[in-house]
């Protein structure tokens, strides 16, 4: 991640946006939503950034939620 985010300038939100979207692909949530909320400080209104942003956060919840179900299911279990 830190030598794709080393390519990217820091001002070009549809390179942020393209790189928050390999992030996600890629399992890196919590990165691809850093890298979206840096797209927008500099476009506050910016739709797609607000889209993806509204995504990353309910994929984050919903993958801690998941965790914490599979911790009541099998409180063995060690977090992920």
């Amino acid at each position: 991640f830190a030598q794709m985010r080393g390519l990217v300038p820091p001002d070009d939100v549809k390179a942020l946006l393209a790189l928050a979207a390999w992030a996600e692909a890629r399992g890196l949530l919590p990165r691809a939503l850093g890298v979206v909320e840096q797209a927008l400080d500099i476009e506050p209104q910016n739709g797609d950034a607000l889209r993806a942003k509204t995504v990353l956060e309910r994929q984050i919840e919903l993958k801690r939620l998941e965790r914490e179900q599979a911790q009541r299911i099998d409180p063995a279990r060690e977090a992920e």
